[in-house]
């Protein structure tokens, strides 16, 4: 007979392997991507990858459990693919970044993390 306990170590399996095969179609649109990609935040991506960070110490350190940081790993691998491929096709391959490490400094450290980017075109009052 099944446990509460076993049951949802199934179901946390099976949600953990549904939400790494969700990340897919997004790296492989990024990947063949034909122009820049404007609408993923990388705010956005970037507190999710350290969230992931946090748990994955977590999962290492207190928890010492195999298959959470297992999991963990998967998916800020996956994170981190999907940011890299925004970052590189939003300032290399359709910006003006000569590489991928210049993008990442001019993204984080030139810039304000939290500012608001002007759309090609236009001039928008930056939150401050």
């Amino acid at each position: 007979m099944y446990t509460i306990g076993l049951i949802v170590s199934y179901l946390y399996a099976t949600s953990g392997l549904i939400a790494i095969f969700g990340y897919l179609p997004q790296i492989k649109v990024l990947i063949k991507g034909n122009k820049s990609p404007t609408e993923i935040s990388i705010n956005t991506l970037s507190i999710w990858v350290l969230e992931g960070l946090i748990a994955l110490g977590y999962g290492v350190l207190c928890l010492k459990d195999l298959f959470f940081s297992l999991y963990t790993i998967l998916d800020v691998s996956c994170l981190c693919a999907i940011l890299i491929l925004v970052i590189y096709n939003r300032y290399v391959k359709f910006g003006n970044c000569h590489n991928l490490f210049s993008a990442f400094c001019q993204y984080y450290f030139v810039h304000p993390y939290l500012d608001v980017p002007a759309t090609s075109g236009q001039h928008r009052n930056r939150i401050r």
